[in-house]
């Protein structure tokens, strides 16, 4: 038993220890790292989606209509489309959105974005 702690005083064993450490905190760091990215990034696509599907689609859609206004389907279909830019968009950069978010919950997520840019 004292050859063990001996040994657990060498320079040598102590390096190897903190370096153990370290790499075990870099490791935890970087995860967390890049998962933030990764929220972060998730969060532009659904914004890009919504964006995308406004420009082309939405605003067709107001202009056509006698009240300027969408129709159920409509707001649903634009609701999904957004969803599904979002998705492509993610995925050229390698992100899946349902791994982040629920795919149940991008949905909720688009009507949010939806909401805040008309109350900007």
């Amino acid at each position: 038993m004292g050859g063990i702690l001996a040994s657990l005083a060498l320079p040598e064993v102590q390096t190897l220890g903190m370096t153990a450490i370290a790499a075990v905190f870099g490791f935890f760091k970087r995860r967390a790292a890049v998962k933030k990215y990764n929220l972060e990034r998730a969060m532009q696509c659904l914004e890009s989606g919504v964006q995308t599907v406004y420009d082309e689609y939405v605003r067709v859609l107001k202009n056509g209509a006698d009240d300027g206004k969408l129709t159920d389907i409509e707001r649903r279909q634009a609701r999904d489309l957004a969803v599904q830019k979002a998705k492509e968009y993610a995925a050229s950069d390698g992100i899946d959105l349902a791994k982040i978010y629920a795919a149940d919950y991008l949905p909720v997520l688009v009507e949010n974005l939806i909401k805040k840019s008309k109350a900007a």
